[in-house]
């Protein structure tokens, strides 16, 4: 289970206009990791079938093409990849349109691909799918297992989850189920028989408090946080955007107004859409217990962009979304401001009984060439882990403490100097049952 510090204070974006950036066409985002790559398609001019999946990095476009193409020359004519979701590894999902024998076959076709360090590969399930199926691709997660919702041949969507050479086939004849995100313990949400879901160890359960509601779960991320939103009544657009604890607990994040909740990150930060009293939609961040219109956070932002949907966060807080320019559709990149030296994090109380590993995250500003992590205090036996950009694991760590250091109250720390900025991931690895210790993060 993946816990994360709380951030202390509202953050301030600066803006990035996708749609103006690229000359004559514009790129679409679909999602973004934590290093900040931003997938999405690129559109060339007003000519929508010419548009070719890209990766946005370091500033440029990348292409998602391969030397190799995943259609021979007889099978096709013209081919539009459409990526959906990117994971932390870098690998992007997507959807395959293509014209064949002069007829058109949309993403829904079927056929999937994978992107990996600038090669592309086909994806497929043999005959595990029906020939008459129509799968949508949904999202990947960073052990590179795969989420799809297919239409069954009674025109009843379903759910496949895709591991590998592995297949969790949920449907159930004459139900409705459509999957929407899945995290990295394989964990599945979405919408089932009108409600939002979890599907966890081939089981499918209804949030609880939700089952009586016209609901959908959007997002869950690693530590089994699950965001979505709610209709007011069974029939009727009025909606409520709500986050679920890992143990069921649904919150109603509070605002005046209707309010959609799109995605949600390590830090338990959550973005989405609403409407207030004069029906304008506006993008919204959820942090410190709080919804913030992300208009109102935003310092830099030279098109004058109003921010109106928000669709995707990191763990660094990076959003993706679309606005408008005098009435026109754009499309942008929101950046947290750098945040200042010196900082502190801080986990009280924390205790290991059942679960080997306890997991943190810490996001390090650029201006950090000092940083401290330690825990003290408290009773029993734990190790302390330490790794720059993915989460550690015995064989896999940046630091690692052991040995308590004499009279330091079972103190265990580990120093870096000049650390590489962003996020940093700690792990507290069970021995023995341990309570009442102290995690402490500083930077300087």
């Amino acid at each position: 289970m993946l816990y994360s510090f709380p951030t202390f204070s509202a953050q301030q974006y600066q803006i990035f206009n996708l749609t103006e950036a690229f000359g004559s066409g514009h790129f679409v985002p679909t999602d973004i990791n934590d290093a900040g790559d931003v997938s999405g398609v690129y559109i060339d001019g007003n000519n929508r079938f010419e548009s070719r999946g890209y990766l946005y990095k370091d500033g440029q476009l990348l292409e998602l093409e391969s030397e190799e193409s995943i259609f021979t020359e007889q099978e096709t004519l013209q081919v539009k990849t459409v990526p959906v979701a990117i994971n932390n590894g870098g690998q992007v999902f997507g959807g395959v349109s293509y014209r064949y024998e002069n007829q058109f076959y949309s993403v829904a076709s079927g056929l999937q691909f994978l992107w990996e360090n600038g090669l592309r590969y086909r994806t497929g399930y043999g005959d595990y799918v029906q020939s008459n199926s129509d799968c949508y691709p949904i999202d990947i997660n960073d052990h590179g297992n795969y989420l799809l919702t297919c239409d069954a041949a009674d025109n009843v969507n379903r759910t496949i989850y895709v591991g590998g050479n592995t297949y969790i086939d949920i449907y159930v004849r004459g139900t409705d189920i459509f999957a929407t995100a899945i995290n990295n313990d394989n964990k599945v949400v979405g919408r089932y028989l009108g409600a939002a879901f979890l599907l966890q160890n081939e089981e499918i359960n209804l949030l609880p408090n939700l089952t009586q509601s016209r609901s959908i779960a959007n997002d869950i991320n690693n530590q089994g946080q699950i965001v979505g939103a709610v209709y007011k009544q069974l029939s009727g657009s009025e909606q409520y955007a709500f986050i679920s604890s890992p143990g069921g607990h649904v919150t109603a994040l509070t605002f005046e107004g209707n309010a959609y909740a799109e995605a949600i990150n390590e830090r338990g930060q959550v973005v989405g859409q609403l409407q207030d009293a004069s029906s304008a939609t506006e993008a919204f961040l959820f942090t410190d217990g709080s919804v913030q219109k992300l208009n109102d956070l935003v310092t830099d932002n030279p098109t004058a962009m109003t921010l109106t949907h928000a669709t995707a966060i990191n763990a660094s807080g990076q959003i993706i979304g679309k606005g408008t320019v005098g009435g026109a559709d754009f499309y942008y990149l929101a950046t947290p401001a750098s945040h200042a030296c010196p900082g502190e994090y801080r986990k009280y109380n924390l205790s290991g009984h059942h679960a080997r590993w306890q997991r943190f995250i810490a996001d390090i500003p650029s201006c950090a060439t000092h940083m401290n992590v330690e825990i003290t205090g408290g009773t029993g036996d734990r190790d302390l882990y330490l790794r720059h950009t993915n989460p550690p694991w015995k064989p896999l760590f940046d630091c690692k403490r052991r040995a308590a250091i004499p009279n330091s109250d079972n103190h265990k720390r580990c120093q870096i100097s000049n650390p590489e900025p962003g996020i940093w991931h700690i792990g507290v690895l069970r021995n023995s049952n341990y309570d009442g210790t102290t995690l402490r993060v500083r930077y300087w």
